[in-house]
């Protein structure tokens, strides 16, 4: 039987329905990601919880892109090496102390200013290389990469509370040694600009910059 004209017709809107109809199915299944709309939320824990969790402050140390593909966090008394999907490549525990300080260099080496007088140098892969420890009540509350070694300010606040009048100074260390000390203004932020080394304090006016070295 031949088909004519208008059964044509039928048939081609009956196809199109089905074609519609198949192409929504399928757009509805795959949702498109909505602007706005969180990833799903990665958690990094303290290693001491309790401890950490109980004190009134911590120092706001920022995450620091080592590369494009590596992000140094440090949590409290936990540093985790993040690759470029998120996951945790390393972690580096210092408890029960917390860190006063992370910075990192261009070769990858990680340099950390922790409580109860300690500081640690690790390697790209967070391997620890070397580090100090002082005895006493001052501690390492900076620290950054120098030439071919690192500076480290050492906060005397602990000897002041008890009555002296030590003043901070900061240290210039190569060669597990320490080559030299200067003075180093309290409240002051270590920065290192080529071989300027400058203490940033912030006033009622502003910021003072002092340039070190």
């Amino acid at each position: 039987m031949p088909i004519n004209r208008k059964t044509t017709l039928i048939i081609a809107v009956i196809l199109l329905v089905f074609v519609v109809a198949g192409g929504f199915a399928l757009s509805s299944s795959v949702q498109p990601r909505i602007d706005g709309q969180q990833d799903p939320i990665l958690k990094l824990p303290y290693g001491h919880a309790e401890y950490v969790g109980s004190l009134t402050s911590l120092p706001d140390i920022r995450p620091i892109a080592v590369s494009s593909i590596r992000l140094l966090v440090p949590v409290g008394d936990v540093l985790y090496m993040l690759d470029a999907d998120n996951r945790v490549r390393w972690e580096f525990s210092v408890e029960p102390n917390i860190f006063y300080d992370v910075r990192a260099d261009a070769q990858g080496r990680v340099y950390l200013a922790i409580s109860d007088g300690l500081f640690r140098v690790l390697d790209a892969d967070g391997k620890e290389l070397w580090g100090n420890f002082m005895n006493g009540s001052a501690q390492y509350s900076q620290i950054a990469p120098y030439k071919e070694g690192l500076l480290v300010v050492v906060n005397m606040w602990g000897y002041r509370q008890k009555g002296s009048k030590s003043e901070d100074h900061i240290e210039y260390w190569q060669n597990k040694k320490a080559v030299w000390r200067k003075n180093f203004p309290q409240e002051a932020r270590l920065e290192v600009w080529g071989e300027k080394i400058f203490a940033v304090k912030p006033t009622k006016d502003g910021k003072e910059i002092v340039e070190i070295r």
